[in-house]
């Protein structure tokens, strides 16, 4: 009994594995990886393009969003995606801080979630993509 419970136990962890790799395999190259906002003013505006690639041939579907003590202030030009190795997903992504923001560095991430065939189920796996660096004057 207790070496099937071991075997079982085992296999599971092959299976959430298998998982994560193939979760990695999806979506391997977010540009750039931190996108760090210097000198912004309270009430002010600033704005980078990020680009994520995949290596799958397949359209992948995929959810960005902006999560963190910043993220209020974080806005996606588009959050939901399809990509492929031949179709890469551009967006922009702007910060717009309150008036009445705290000076200083503040910082929130852009996670997403993936959603991908796996033995004909769709799965979904939750990553971290970006940090967004914020330095307000």
């Amino acid at each position: 009994m207790i070496k099937s419970s071991k075997l079982s136990i085992v296999s599971l962890m092959l299976v959430i594995l298998s998982v994560l790799l193939s979760t990695i395999a999806i979506a391997e190259n977010i540009n750039p990886s931190e996108v760090n906002f210097k000198r912004v003013l309270q009430g002010g505006f600033a704005q980078d393009e990020i680009v994520i690639t995949s290596s799958s041939e397949d359209l992948v579907p995929l959810e960005v969003k902006a999560v963190g003590p910043i993220a209020d202030w974080v806005q996606l030009e588009q959050n939901s995606f399809q990509v492929s190795k031949s179709k890469p997903a551009r967006f922009k992504v702007s910060v717009i801080p309150p008036l009445d923001a705290p000076l200083g560095i503040s910082e929130s991430m852009l996670i997403q979630n993936l959603y991908f065939k796996n033995n004909d189920s769709l799965t979904s796996a939750t990553t971290i993509i970006n940090t967004i660096k914020l330095n307000i004057e």
